[in-house]
């Protein structure tokens, strides 16, 4: 999955399945798009994936500005 760019540039890639990437923190300056990435990510995730081959824990900073919608889901 494409998960950004280094500041040459290049495209950032990485697999998320298996023991390698369980977990990962998104940051960034403030209104850069972090919240817009983890929603499109998350939703393209969860096109590919079944229920048993995918879980989401998200901790939100922002007291569930960004991710509130999505509790109980």
């Amino acid at each position: 999955m494409a998960i950004g760019v280094n500041v040459r540039g290049e495209l950032i890639e990485e697999e998320l399945s298996g023991d390698r990437l369980q977990h990962f923190v998104v940051g960034g300056a403030p209104r850069q798009g972090k919240s817009q990435w983890i929603l499109s990510a998350m939703g393209s995730l969860v096109h590919r994936y079944t229920p048993q081959q995918i879980q989401f824990i998200c901790g939100d900073g922002k007291g569930g500005v960004t991710l509130g919608f999505l509790q109980g889901s």
